[in-house]
């Protein structure tokens, strides 16, 4: 299966770059100063917000280990961020 581009007369893609042209990209770390750990990452017009909280102590007794770590991610995407543009239903176990 081939990808296909599409541009302009002017050959320009329909964001306006040109076909060799990159999208911008930057990357700030600190934004949330109530967190242990935060960065923004853009690239386009695509925006991502990473935190990390911890070490924290084990919940349960049996989860104590000096040789191993439990690392809990959890992924959350705004309502509207659908590329057909139209909002999706919110669910609360959406991963």
């Amino acid at each position: 299966m081939s990808r296909r581009e599409f541009l302009s007369p002017e050959g320009l893609r329909l964001d306006g770059r040109r076909p060799g042209e990159l999208r911008g990209v930057t990357a700030s770390i600190g934004v949330l100063p109530s967190i242990d750990g935060s960065a923004i990452f853009e690239l386009g017009g695509t925006k991502v917000l990473a935190t990390v909280q911890g070490p924290r102590e084990a919940r349960q007794k049996g989860q104590i280990s000096v040789e191993r770590a439990t690392l809990s991610v959890t992924c959350h995407a705004a309502t509207f961020s659908s590329v057909s543009g139209e909002r999706r239903k919110q669910l609360r176990q959406d991963r």
